[in-house]
């Protein structure tokens, strides 16, 4: 069965100070149905108990309790909700909490490519230079003990640009 691609330019999303409205223009009718009775429902759900637990329940997940629940290694959380917090208040409402979700979930090849990319942008200069790696894989356990090995195999001159 042909599924269509799904880009985040399926998902329009129209807010307001009281209401956010999720609109799916996906050509797939029955990807767009599953997203709007199913998907974002649930994503509501985990943000309504993320928000809940936070201290300054204030509509909004902190980055502590992304941290908690996300249980990922190192600094890879920590960069993720920075990629999430698009106006850097550090916090996620809840238009940035589903905006994350469905790039990381329902977006295009090239958009997951450039989420990853800014996730190892360590310094936001719009290249992944060898220092950017071996800052992000230092914070990753399993990985930290290998990085000496791999900054051996690199030029200093080595980057990977946009």
């Amino acid at each position: 069965r042909n599924m269509s691609k799904i880009t985040e330019k399926d998902i329009k999303i129209h807010y307001d100070a009281d209401k956010i409205e999720f609109i799916d223009i996906s050509s797939d009718v029955e990807s767009a149905e599953f997203r709007k009775k199913v998907v974002i429902p649930y994503f509501k759900d985990i943000f309504k108990s993320l928000s809940e637990s936070c201290t300054d329940q204030d509509k909004h997940v902190d980055k502590v309790t992304f941290l908690q629940y996300t249980n990922l290694p190192g600094i890879l959380g920590d960069r993720i909700f920075g990629i999430m917090d698009e106006d850097a208040d550090g916090f996620l409402d809840l238009k940035e909490f589903i905006n994350g979700l469905f790039k990381i979930y329902f977006s295009s090849f090239e958009s997951k490519c450039q989420f990853v990319f800014d996730i190892y942008d360590f310094d936001a200069d719009g290249e992944i230079s060898r220092e950017d790696v071996r800052i992000i894989l230092s914070y990753i356990p399993q990985v930290s003990m290998t990085v000496r090995d791999m900054e051996k195999s690199f030029e200093p001159e080595d980057k990977i640009r946009k």
